[in-house]
């Protein structure tokens, strides 16, 4: 009796060592991959529960034991799915495999923060906001750009590139509008009257000042060099263009006025003598500031005979207003005496009386002089 009930519990015994070594058989689906929902960083992911049997041929029960249920919205990335078998005896079997959602959605820009940039003259990347943008999934999204700065007049056009960190980029253009407007500035240093005495033959130019240091100042003027003419005012028109569309101007007027008498050279004479009479007076040189022609007179009544000293009073005049006198003496000083008439008859014979005697001619050196015998 013993020996029977021995051998019925060592078959028993080996009956479920048999059947504890044989688990289930199950088999997963394989990986699988899914986009994101479309506004949300999650994705819908279906799967379908795998079929598992039992080699010895029992019931078997498939549970989900790891993992969302299939339909759900899974988080993006990785997320491991897990399913198990159970047969009549309790053994299990195990498989897994991975669902995988993958944001494959853009960034949207916020349009209304991507307004045109304008400056007058230099636009830096520093002086730019970046414009927003949002995308499905959190987080910051920050636009980017390889834009550094600009000084060119007009538009310009620059590429804004926006990353969500998952792969996906947008990419958005805005306008930089430089648009310079200002006039440039005068130069307040100027002298506002040139004044000369003949003539101006170059002006120094004057030194505007632009609101964008990168311009370049066109300074012109419309005088016509040399400016020149007694006694008249010329107004100078300075014309200052930035390149830009921009100009302003500055005028200044030039005066011509001679106020400097002529020079003389020092070769007048101081005097002239003479025993009897001048019949001329030799012309002095004079010469002028501005080189014009100076007229030269003199107060004079020619021939001089008057025995002593005569004062004439020479006078220069450059025709500007501007006069110069000198004077200077003639001396007439005679001093030699008649010559005798050589024909008077050293002897005259009368017999009884002379009653008369011829008068002689004698004569002088001075032609006007008139000899009393």
């Amino acid at each position: 009796m013993k020996k029977i009930y021995f051998s019925l519990v060592l078959f028993m015994c080996c009956v479920y060592h048999i059947s504890a070594q044989t688990p289930p058989e199950i088999t997963c689906p394989g990986d699988e991959i899914y986009i994101t929902d479309p506004g949300i960083c999650d994705g819908t992911a279906t799967f379908i529960t795998p079929v598992a049997v039992d080699p010895e041929g029992g019931d078997v029960v498939v549970a989900q034991t790891l993992g969302l249920p299939s339909g759900s919205e899974f988080p993006l990335g990785n997320s491991t799915i897990e399913f198990t078998a159970t047969d009549e005896d309790g053994d299990q079997s195990t498989c897994q495999f991975t669902i995988t959602i993958v944001d494959n959605q853009d960034p949207v820009i916020d349009v209304a923060t991507l307004v045109a940039f304008t400056d007058e003259c230099l636009v830096n990347k520093s002086d730019l906001t970046p414009p927003t943008a949002t995308d499905n999934c959190a987080g910051t999204v920050t636009g980017t750009t390889n834009f550094i700065t600009t000084t060119a007049q007009g538009t310009t056009t620059i590429i804004w590139t926006y990353d969500d960190g998952n792969g996906n980029t947008t990419t958005q253009s805005q306008n930089i509008i430089i648009d310079d407007v200002t006039d440039p500035t005068i130069d307040a240093a100027l002298p506002l009257i040139i004044n000369a005495e003949c003539e101006v033959t170059s002006l120094t130019e004057p030194i505007p000042t632009d609101n964008c240091s990168s311009s370049t100042i066109t300074i012109t003027n419309d005088a016509s060099l040399p400016i020149s003419g007694e006694g008249t005012t010329t107004i100078v028109t300075w014309t200052y263009d930035d390149g830009n569309g921009n100009t302003s101007t500055q005028t200044q007027s030039v005066v011509i006025d001679d106020v400097t008498a002529p020079l003389l050279d020092g070769s007048l004479p101081a005097s002239i003598t003479d025993e009897c009479e001048v019949t001329t007076l030799p012309t002095p040189n004079t010469t002028d500031n501005c080189g014009g022609t100076v007229t030269i007179t003199n107060d004079a009544s020619l021939p001089i005979t008057t025995q002593g000293t005569t004062v004439v009073i020479w006078t220069y005049d450059d025709s500007n207003g501007n006069t110069t006198t000198q004077s200077q003496n003639i001396i007439i000083d005679d001093v030699t005496d008649p010559t005798i008439d050589v024909l008077l008859p050293f002897f005259i014979n009368a017999e009884c009386e002379v009653t008369s005697l011829t008068e002689p001619i004698p004569t002088d050196n001075c032609s006007s002089s008139t000899i009393t015998i």
